[in-house]
């Protein structure tokens, strides 16, 4: 059983930094497949910059941190 800290209400255990970190992490690893493996032709209208592949790296980065700062908030 978790021991409560002082100043701490009884049953405030969610942290939801873990489901964003989670959701980011998911979101960033689908964005950066597709951006590596998909069709380069749609890449045409944003100045054949790979749009996917970065805003997907950017995604995994910060659910990243979210699960580092997760981590490091539980103990």
């Amino acid at each position: 059983m978790r021991k409560e800290k002082k100043g701490e209400q009884p049953g405030r255990f969610l942290d939801v930094r873990i489901p964003i970190g989670l959701i980011f992490t998911l979101f960033g690893s689908i964005m950066v497949v597709y951006g590596l493996w998909g069709s380069k032709e749609i890449y045409h209208r944003s100045l054949n910059i790979n749009i996917n592949l970065w805003w997907g790296l950017l995604f995994l980065l910060f659910g990243g941190v979210m699960l580092i700062l997760s981590r490091r908030g539980s103990s």
